[in-house]
């Protein structure tokens, strides 16, 4: 039913009320859900990344759930990795790393 219900939100681009049905599902057990909620994840950043609160926590949600540690730390490192360099032009070459 969850996954379902995340499959008709996913086909209208509503990726963050996909998600939600996916861990649903996948909370109630399904190993689908569980697979389909750690695939939402690529749509789920730039929302976050855009600013969406909601986005952010349940990817985190999602990344402590179905990911091991390591990718927690990916989103932030991507997220530093192209910001420019400070002090240097919007339009620079980004910083590149994040350690």
């Amino acid at each position: 039913m969850h996954v379902d219900e995340g499959r008709r939100a996913a086909e209208v681009g509503d990726w963050v009320a996909a998600g939600h049905a996916f861990v649903r599902a996948a909370m109630d057990g399904s190993a689908e859900g569980a697979e389909l909620a750690t695939q939402v994840t690529v749509e789920l950043v730039p929302l976050a990344d855009g600013g969406s609160v909601e986005a952010a926590a349940l990817l985190a949600g999602i990344y402590l759930e179905y990911f091991d540690e390591s990718a927690l730390c990916l989103w932030p490192c991507v997220m530093l990795a192209r910001r420019p360099r400070p002090g240097s032009r919007p339009d620079s070459a980004p910083t590149g790393t994040c350690w």
